[in-house]
């Protein structure tokens, strides 16, 4: 071979551990992000139940608490009724 090629080879060598270590790299931060996203996706579900879960007990809540408030009055209107 020929002193040219021996450069030639030995650039494409090196040219080709930079790019292999390149997408190491880059295989690496692509797991990183997607286990970032699977762990932001699941934080997301569970986000969402807890504020079904909190407006279901809410409106458990406000039923509740309406109820109590008309009742006695209703109970004063069937006394004013029977009277």
């Amino acid at each position: 071979m020929s002193k040219k090629q021996d450069e030639s080879q030995n650039i494409n060598v090196e040219e080709f551990e930079k790019l292999q270590t390149e997408f190491n790299n880059l295989q690496t931060l692509t797991t990183q992000l997607e286990g970032q996203l699977k762990r932001a996706v699941a934080d997301y579900h569970n986000l969402e139940k807890r504020v079904a879960e909190g407006r279901s007990e809410l409106t458990r809540w406000g039923t509740s608490a309406l109820l109590t408030r008309i009742l006695p009055v209703l109970d004063h209107l069937e006394k004013v009724v029977d009277f």
